[in-house]
């Protein structure tokens, strides 16, 4: 992610659309940004595609309050909707990877300072991860498994993946088709 910090060092976020980059705000964007993009654009563009999810992200705004924004999603996208929703009050978004439930002030505190000690993200039962990851693609989990998307050895063997992420790998599947309303 290191092209990607540097970009948000210099207070700029970036984004992907059909393949090309766009950094905001535009006034910061200065030559040495311009040319660290020519140097770097493949970098940044593989670090967006493959930037990895979060569940909680705290969002910073002006006036000292942090939202924890709870929803699986890459950074770059929690920022986007954050810029939508609060403006110019955001100050910066931080994800927190590893977390998956709210946080105290205490942790709010040294997750900022990025102290919070990590800790490991409790793996679901196979059940449950199929469910989300059905959920995700609005299927049935007997859908998934009958039609050969998933099978009883990813209930174990792929259930500390990200829902969201092997939703996305299913769907990029050229088999993939939408299940039936009637699923």
């Amino acid at each position: 992610m290191a092209a990607l910090d540097y970009l948000n060092g210099c207070g700029l976020t970036v984004e992907a659309i059909n393949g090309k980059l766009r950094l905001s705000p535009i006034e910061l964007v200065t030559d040495d940004v311009r040319r660290y993009m020519q140097q770097h654009r493949t970098d940044v563009l593989t670090e967006i595609t493959y930037a990895p999810l979060a569940w909680l992200h705290l969002l910073v705004l002006e006036s000292g309050a942090v939202v924890q924004h709870f929803l699986e999603q890459t950074t770059a996208e929690v920022e986007q909707d954050a810029w939508r929703r609060h403006g110019a009050l955001l100050l910066s978004v931080v994800p927190v990877p590893g977390i998956q439930r709210a946080l105290t002030d205490e942790e709010i505190d040294k997750a900022l300072a990025g102290t919070l000690a990590k800790q490991p993200t409790p793996i679901m039962d196979g059940g449950d991860w199929l469910r989300r990851v059905a959920a995700h693609l609005d299927t049935s989990p007997e859908y998934l498994m009958k039609q050969g998307f998933l099978d009883w050895h990813d209930l174990v063997e792929q259930q500390h993946q990200l829902p969201k992420t092997v939703a996305c790998l299913i769907r990029s599947n050229p088999a993939w088709r939408a299940p039936p309303v009637n699923h």
